[in-house]
This record gives structure tokens, sequence and C-alpha cells, in this order.
């Protein structure tokens, strides 16, 4: 058995070698922005790539706003050190032969989560659940649900606000069958009997419900439930202006989800797992590579082996109650029993590969 652990911890080895680049992510352009620059100037880049920075920044740390940080100020001194390349496209704007220019950047994913790091700012992991925003809005007196192919303010502002917050997101398509299950009077009673069929139609992770009354008093009142699978929470607020109304609701949704799955920045400690249900070497390389895909867990070692029963030595800055949130909505390790470190005892998950 001391052999074949000694061998299973030099394979262990080299297959993390490389483990410290970012992992293939669902969410694969939570490192690219693009603007519309005046010009190919110096100064319209270096403008640019600051705001460009600080986006990225913001999606991959699910904060608002960033924090005051020297470490976040000598990174804004320091642009070229974060974008690993640019180029520019033109692209026409009318029949008349008039083109604007777009600058698209790439951000380097080692380096900008390096810099979270050194900033202790959270993360939260390009893994992302899909989110369907059901909001319903009076356009023109009438009540309308906002749609994939509506197009308005309202809609732009939705777009570029959970294209900062890095928020996936579909709308419904108003077709047929959406209008068949967005039955008369589903508005007036929060779609409760459309969430499921939506929901499933689009294969979202959870469902923001929205119902944006008309001004009263200049105020818009603001229902906002958001539901998923551990239930429903609703919340209310009033504004007066519809496009920030809209924005705050991506905002609201972003937060949530920044809540629940950002892993707070800190100092990173070791996490012990057991994991059963590795029948062989292929299995084994895919834990591994599990493990390893997500950005706040720097480093995966084999700690020992028996039988069947592997144990892992996780350094991050993960907690197990956030660690334990993925694997549970992911569903390839299921726990033996909940369990935590801070009993004494180490957490036990069975694989199961995925489909």
């Amino acid at each position: 058995m001391n052999i074949v652990l000694a061998w299973l911890r030099r394979l262990a080895w080299v297959l993390l070698a490389g483990t410290s680049t970012i992992q293939a992510a669902d969410l694969d352009w939570l490192y690219d922005v693009e603007f519309s620059v005046a010009d190919q100037s110096e100064a319209e880049r270096l403008d640019a790539l600051r705001e460009g920075l600080e986006t990225v920044l913001i999606r991959i740390t699910g904060l608002r706003e960033l924090p005051d940080s020297h470490v976040i100020d000598a990174a804004f001194n320091d642009l070229d050190a974060y974008q690993m390349q640019f180029r520019y496209e033109q692209e026409p704007t009318s029949d008349d032969g008039d083109y604007r220019t777009r600058l698209i950047i790439n951000y380097d994913e080692n380096a900008v989560q390096a810099l979270i790091r050194d900033a202790g700012l959270p993360v939260w992991s390009a893994q992302r659940p899909h989110v369907l925003f059901l909001i319903s809005i009076v356009d023109g007196g009438r009540r309308t649900v906002l749609n994939e192919i509506h197009e308005s303010e309202v809609q732009n502002v939705i777009r570029a606000t959970a294209s900062r917050r890095g928020v996936d997101y579909s709308q419904p398509l108003m077709d047929f069958t959406d209008r068949t299950i967005l039955r008369e009077g589903a508005i007036a009673f929060g779609f409760v009997s459309s969430i499921a069929p939506l929901r499933h139609r689009v294969r979202a992770d959870l469902v923001v419900v929205v119902r944006v009354d008309p001004l009263i008093l200049k105020q818009h009142r603001v229902w906002l439930t958001i539901h998923d699978a551990t239930g429903q929470r609703i919340q209310v607020f009033d504004d007066g202006d519809l496009a920030r109304t809209t924005a705050e609701v991506v905002h609201r949704t972003a937060d949530y989800l920044a809540r629940r799955y950002a892993v707070t920045g800190g100092e990173a400690t070791a996490l012990h797992l057991a994991v059963t249900g590795i029948s062989d070497i292929v299995e084994y390389k895919a834990v591994l590579d599990y493990l390893s895909k997500w950005e706040f867990i720097d480093r995966v070692l084999l700690s020992s082996v028996i039988r069947d029963r592997f144990e892992f030595e996780l350094r991050t800055a993960s907690t197990w109650n956030q660690l334990a949130i993925y694997f549970d909505e992911d569903g390839v390790l299921t726990p033996h029993s909940v369990v935590s470190e801070s009993e004494g005892q180490i957490p036990e998950y069975e694989w199961h590969s995925p489909k």
C-alpha cells in the first residue's frame, strides 16, 4: 500500500503541475471587455484599460464597487501587467459608410486572480448559475413582460449592468409557447404557475420575478422575488427612475448570488476531504481536475489512501459551508454524512462521474 500511495502522490504532482493556471469556466467572457472608442490613441486605450480592469475585478469579486486599497491603486498604475491582449475592430453604424471603433481587451486570468488574492478580496467562481428574469413593466399604459428581442433603454441598462456584474441571464422569448405559459393574470399573481415550466424551458438555476408598478408620487414600487432551490426571497423597494430601477434589479440579484457563492478573501488554510467511489486512475484524475477547477482552491494534495478512501488536503480561503454549496449543487460529490472538521471529523463524500 505504501508503494501505491507513493505512486499516486507522484502522479498527483504531475497532474497538478499545471493547476496554477485558471481552469476552464462556464462563463468564458468574464475576463473580456469591449468598448466603443473615439480613436486608437494611447490615451483612449489607457482609459479603456482602467475601466476594463475595474469591470473584471467587480465581476470576479461579486462586489458592487471596489474598496479603497493600495494594492488595487497600484494595479491601476500598472495596467499592462493585467491585459493579455487587445485589438481594434471597425463596425459599420449605417449604410452611409460610417464606422465606429471597438476596442476589445482580454485580461490575464492568472494575473487578475493573483491581484484579488493580494488585495484580500472575495472570489466568485466563474461556474455561475443561470438566471431567468421575468420583469413586467408598464409601457404605454399597458403592462408587458420584457423579452429577449425587446429593444429599449431599459433593456440596454439590464444588459450593461448584467455584463458589469457578471450575471448570466436570459429572458422569455414571448413566443407562442411562452405566451401559453404566461396566461392572463400570471403577472398579477407573481407568475406562480409559470415559474417552473419557464425555468425548465431555459434551464435556469433560479428565477427572478419583478413587477414594476407605474409612477405614484414620482416613485416606482418594485416587487422583486428570487426563486431558487432553497425557496423564495421577497424584496420591495421604490425608485423614481425606471432605468435606475431595472439596474437595481440586476444589482440586487448579483448581490444575492455573490453573498451565496463568493468565497471571502483571506489567508488560505488547509481543509481535509475524504472521497470514496474512485474506481480507477481515470476517475482519480477526474476528481483532481474537479477540485482544482475552483479558483478559490489554490492547491490539491493527496494525503492518504486506505482501500477505496482517498483523503485530500485543500489549500483554500474557503470554509466548508461555502464548499458544500458548490458540491451540493453540482451533485458530483455527495456527502455520506453532514460533518465538519471543527467537530474533529473529516467530511466524507462519494464521487459520481459527471455524465
